[in-house]
């Protein structure tokens, strides 16, 4: 992907739910670091290749490092960063309470110092669960709600 096949012409957007959230951080930090090269010599590919970053229900976090992943926003992404969560998301909820992850994306506004780089949408009206009462976290794989948080967020 950062040699840019089989894009050659086109840009991707990067989607990413649950754990495919940090699927999607990790990909924007090896394409920073061909971005910046190797040993101070940088490598200089293309930046154009993302077009925007959608994360939703995000598990992981980006409470360390903010002004790392606003230099990534910035360099790598040429349209939007947009964290998708919900404050209903009890599957999120307990995750937190780990002492791995005190901060998910999914359930927090995730704020780099300047809403210029980052884009929040609470979604706690649409992911609650009908079948499982406080149960929201699979509700993004509802078509419907998908379809509604997507269009509401110009995607």
């Amino acid at each position: 992907m950062a040699l840019r096949l089989p894009f050659k012409t086109q840009t991707i957007s990067l989607i990413g739910f649950s754990l495919g959230t940090q699927v999607v951080k990790s990909c924007l930090k090896t394409l920073n670091s061909f971005y910046a090269g190797f040993e101070n010599e940088p490598v200089m590919l293309p930046c154009d290749l993302i077009h925007d970053v959608v994360i939703m229900g995000g598990a992981s976090h980006y409470v360390k490092n903010l002004s790392k992943y606003k230099n990534i926003s910035t360099m790598i992404i040429n349209g939007q960063f947009k964290n998708i969560y919900s404050k209903n998301d009890q599957v999120l909820y307990l995750y937190s309470l780990s002492e791995f992850v005190r901060k998910s994306a999914g359930r927090n506004k995730v704020d780099f110092g300047d809403e210029r780089y980052v884009r929040n949408y609470d979604v706690s009206k649409n992911v609650v669960s009908k079948r499982l009462k406080g149960m929201g976290h699979l509700d993004y794989m509802d078509e419907s709600i998908l379809m509604e948080i997507l269009l509401n967020i110009d995607f």
